[in-house]
């Protein structure tokens, strides 16, 4: 998978896209709830394994490019039909 060489953006619920968690990941915690981190990581690496949350991958400067080109949105139509669709089953 080659990653995009302009902008893209994520969509997500209200509470995952507007806040994003960090925006600049320093620790495998903070990367785990950074929205912009796995998807450049999915992007770049093509799967965000627990590989990406090593001391290694936290700083890939390909991954920390790309996060720069991500912008987050809220998609409507997902926020609307949260939780009732949520639902493990």
């Amino acid at each position: 998978m080659k990653p995009p060489t302009s902008r893209t953006s994520a969509s997500a619920l209200s509470s995952g896209a507007g806040s994003g968690g960090y925006e600049h990941p320093a620790s495998a915690a903070e990367a785990r709830f950074s929205l912009k981190y796995v998807v450049a990581t999915a992007l770049t690496h093509g799967s965000v394994r627990l590989a990406a949350f090593e001391p290694a991958r936290l700083g890939d400067p390909a991954t920390r490019a790309l996060m720069q080109k991500i912008d987050l949105a809220v998609d409507a139509e997902l926020d609307a039909s949260f939780p009732a669709s949520a639902r493990a089953s």
